[in-house]
């Protein structure tokens, strides 16, 4: 996302991998790119990669992506969480 000026995130902004089948390993967490001049906003931005079945010996859990925020100001101090597993 490349935002002029205010960028507010409230909810939940995810590009997470999904949980793998009985067959397989779980997807890799996707990237998440974020220019902008005011960040603000109490949500949480994840990139997580999915979980390999706990019986499966054919496939593992995914890793996490990529999360990159570049902005000027946070109106939010530490309550804006980032998380990448």
């Amino acid at each position: 996302m490349n935002v002029s000026y205010l960028l507010e995130i409230d909810g939940i902004l995810s590009v997470d991998g999904a949980d793998a089948q009985p067959q397989g390993g779980g997807g890799s967490g996707g990237s998440v790119w974020i220019y902008c001049g005011i960040i603000k906003g109490y949500g949480k931005i994840t990139a997580n990669g999915g979980s390999s079945p706990p019986s499966s010996p054919s496939g593992g859990g995914g890793s996490g992506g990529r999360i990159a925020v570049y902005f000027k100001q946070n109106d939010t101090f530490s309550y804006f969480r980032c998380e990448s597993f």
